[in-house]
């Protein structure tokens, strides 16, 4: 069987997250995270970036258009897809850990 060439999508896919698409203080607390699991940022980030958006929940929501009435609260869905042992559930706990007790 002849090998394909791999759909863009897949390719674009593989591209990592780097420290300076993040911004600070959010920065250091995943790339602390990464460094002290030896996980690269993509995990914790992605987790880090998800609490965010959920701990603001409802609170303040976007207005596409100026003279419509119709709001959308900023909704943030994400997924971690890696294999067995990566660290993916020790990631969102460690992640998660700073709204471990908070109330919203």
């Amino acid at each position: 069987m002849a090998r394909t060439k791999a759909p863009a999508c897949w390719v674009a896919a593989r591209a990592r997250l780097t420290e300076d698409m993040l911004p600070e203080p959010l920065r250091s607390f995943v790339v602390d995270i990464g460094q002290r699991m030896s996980i690269p940022i993509d995990m914790p980030a992605v987790c880090a970036l998800t609490m965010l958006g959920a701990s603001i929940g409802r609170s303040i929501q976007i207005q596409p258009q100026t003279h419509a009435e119709w709001a959308q609260p900023p909704n943030l869905w994400s997924c971690i897809i890696a294999n067995a042992g990566w660290m993916k559930s020790p990631t969102i706990s460690e992640v998660l850990k700073p709204l471990t007790g908070c109330r919203f």
